[in-house]
C-alpha cells in the first residue's frame, strides 16, 4: 500500500489535445447513424406522409419582429412551398446584414397576410404535426410558437454536419450555411436568392428529399478506406503525444527538483515510483500501443519521460493504479 507522502510538488494528470480526426470504430458508428437517418426519413415518406417546414426571416435590427414566413410540405413526389409577407412590418427591410429578397420569392405567388392572420394560419398548419422540418430550425419554432411535444423535427444544418462527420472522420460542431448546404446536395437550386423564407424553406425541402435518400446517402459517404482513416489517426495521435512529452518531462524535473528527490531514488522508492506512474500511466498506454521506447526515440529525445516509460514497459499498469 503507498505510504501518505506530502509533497511540496504533486505531478497532475495530462491530457492530449483534441484529435483532429475520429478513430475508426467512431467513424463507422457516425456512418451507421446517417444511414439511419436517411431510412427513417424515406421510410416516412414513402409511407405517404407529409413533412411539414417552418423559416422565418427577421427584421435585421429587431428580431422580435417577423418579416417573412416560409412554409413546406415535403411528400414523397418532392416540396412544394408557400411564401408570406407580413403586411405588419412590409416598410421594415433588410439589406445592411442580409439580403433583402422579400420581394423575390421564385417558387409560386407571395401571399401578403398581417401577422395575426399569419399566426392563425400557421398555428392551423402546424395543427397536429407530426413531422417538421427546417435549417437551424430550433429558432424558427421558438419564434413562430409552433413547437409541440412529440413531433419527430429534421434539421437540416445538423443532418449536414452528421454526414459531414460520417464522410471525413472530423469532428465539427459548426453549422453550415444553407446556399453552401446546396451546394452540395441540390446544386441546381444553389443560385436561389437566399434570406427569402420561402426560397429558403423550398431549398431545404429539397435537400431533405436528398438527405432522406438512402441509395443518395450512400453514394456520397462512398466507401470507407479503413486503412487510411486508421493510419490518418494514428499519425495524429503520435503527433499529440509528441506534443505532450516536453510538458510531461517540465513535470517530472519539478518533481524531483522541488522535493529533493534524485532520479535514482525516484525509480526505486516503490512509493515516489508509484505516485508518477500513476499521474502519467494515461500517457503511457497511449504510447504503448505504437511502439516501447526505441519507437519514440527515433522521434524525439524523450528525457526523464524515457526512464519512467521503461518501467512502464516493464510492467503491468494495472499495479500502478
Amino acid at each position: 500500500m503507498t505510504e501518505d507522502i506530502e509533497y511540496k510538488f504533486s505531478l497532475r494528470k495530462r491530457y492530449l489535445g483534441r484529435a483532429s480526426f475520429l478513430d475508426l470504430e467512431r467513424i463507422k458508428k457516425h456512418r451507421i447513424r446517417a444511414l439511419a437517418h436517411a431510412e427513417e426519413i424515406e421510410k416516412i415518406l414513402n409511407e405517404g406522409n407529409q413533412i411539414i417546414g417552418i423559416d422565418c426571416e427577421m427584421f435585421e435590427y429587431d428580431h422580435s419582429k417577423t418579416t417573412e414566413i416560409g412554409l413546406g410540405y415535403l411528400t414523397k413526389s418532392g416540396v412544394k412551398s408557400e411564401h408570406i409577407i407580413i403586411s405588419d412590418f412590409y416598410h421594415l427591410r433588410n439589406g445592411d446584414r442580409v439580403p433583402d429578397n422579400k420581394d423575390n420569392f421564385i417558387f409560386g405567388k407571395s401571399k401578403i397576410m398581417s401577422w395575426l392572420k399569419a399566426e392563425s394560419y400557421i398555428k392551423n398548419k402546424f395543427k397536429d404535426s407530426k413531422y417538421v422540418f427546417g435549417h437551424a430550425l430550433k429558432g424558427d419554432l421558438s419564434q413562430l410558437g409552433v413547437k409541440s411535444p412529440g413531433q419527430s423535427r429534421f434539421d437540416t444544418a445538423n443532418l449536414h454536419m452528421q454526414l459531414q462527420i460520417a464522410k471525413e472522420g472530423v469532428y465539427t460542431n459548426k453549422k453550415t450555411r444553407l446556399s453552401k448546404i446546396s451546394e452540395t446536395h441540390t446544386p441546381k437550386l444553389s443560385k436561389t436568392p437566399y434570406h427569402n423564407a420561402g426560397n429558403d424553406i423550398h431549398v431545404t425541402g429539397s435537400v431533405l428529399h436528398r438527405l432522406g435518400n438512402k441509395k443518395y446517402v450512400n453514394l456520397y459517404l462512398g466507401k470507407l478506406n479503413e486503412s487510411e482513416f486508421s493510419d490518418r489517426y494514428k499519425d495524429d495521435e503520435i503527433n499529440r503525444i509528441l506534443l505532450l512529452l516536453p510538458k510531461l518531462n517540465e513535470d517530472l524535473r519539478r518533481f524531483i527538483s522541488i522535493n529533493k528527490i534524485s532520479l535514482s531514488y525516484a525509480i526505486s522508492n516503490r512509493n515516489h515510483l508509484e505516485k508518477i506512474l500513476s499521474s502519467q500511466q494515461n500517457i503511457y498506454r497511449r504510447m504503448l500501443r505504437y511502439g516501447g521506447k526505441d519507437f519514440w526515440e527515433d522521434k524525439v529525445d524523450l528525457g526523464l519521460v524515457g526512464n519512467f516509460f521503461t518501467l512502464a514497459t516493464l510492467a503491468p499498469l494495472q499495479k500502478f493504479t
